[in-house]
């Protein structure tokens, strides 16, 4: 898995983070959890029990994770634990840039971790032997495609379908439902490499979650889609931080 598209809101009023997550049908995910002893909401991967996005209203904080560091890697099981867990360990530290220089990646499989908070936006590749950090310009939209199941030529390929959508609107004028129906597109012509994407190994495009954060009004919308059981789960947080859920 997956694909990620971060879209910064005009004037720093917010961001919109939008994410497809790709897995067979056999692993199952369960909708939007709410981990009251850390104060984290996050849809959770039902084998073991970690997630693939996270935000931690208190802090305005989220972290997305994405399998692989550059490229495609040989797998060197056993692993010490799921990149999942790893995803909610990090809001165990104050600030999301220590995490990243002092946890202990040792064991782990390769990842991409995209961590933010308030101004801050974090790109971090564990390779299996070594971390790389860059902080990103928060000011502009990024897509990431996992290097797992998308080579060089498809990640640029999707780059540019990404800058093609951004073209299409002005700044102003994109909102997270336009962000939500390029993450539900399906290409009749690349399937296998279409933001809803499907192979016949059975990998396919099973949720998309989406992380609506709006600064102004203080509200945050978490949306939560199973495309297989055409379910969506919804999440809105208040200026209290209170969670409120919603099933459709």
């Amino acid at each position: 898995m997956c694909t990620l598209t971060i879209y910064p809101k005009p004037k720093k009023q917010g961001f919109v983070i939008t994410f497809n997550r790709d897995e067979t049908l056999q692993r199952s995910s369960i909708s939007i959890q709410k981990n009251e002893e850390k104060g984290l909401v996050y849809p959770t991967d039902a084998l073991h029990g970690g997630t693939w996005l996270a935000f931690c209203p208190q802090k305005q904080r989220f972290a997305c994770l994405l399998n692989g560091a550059f490229e495609i890697h040989k797998r060197q099981l056993p692993y010490r634990k799921s990149r999942g867990l790893v995803v909610l360990e990090s809001f165990d530290f104050q600030k999301a840039l220590l995490f990243c220089t002092k946890y202990d990646f040792e064991g782990i499989e390769p990842f991409t971790m995209i961590l933010g908070e308030k101004t801050t936006l974090i790109e971090l590749r564990w390779d299996g032997v070594n971390r790389y950090i860059k902080i990103l310009d928060d000011t502009k939209p990024h897509i990431w495609s996992s290097c797992t199941l998308y080579n060089r030529d498809i990640r640029q390929v999707r780059e540019t379908w990404f800058s093609d959508f951004l073209k299409t609107y002005s700044g102003s004028n994109i909102q997270a439902q336009n962000l939500w129906q390029l993450h539900n597109t399906r290409n009749s012509a690349m399937p296998d490499n279409a933001f809803v994407m499907r192979r016949p190994s059975g990998v396919q495009t099973v949720s998309i979650s989406q992380l609506n954060y709006d600064f102004f009004e203080q509200s945050v919308k978490f949306t939560y889609h199973e495309l297989e059981q055409r379910r969506t789960d919804k999440y809105q947080f208040d200026t209290k931080q209170v969670a409120s859920s919603v099933t459709i």
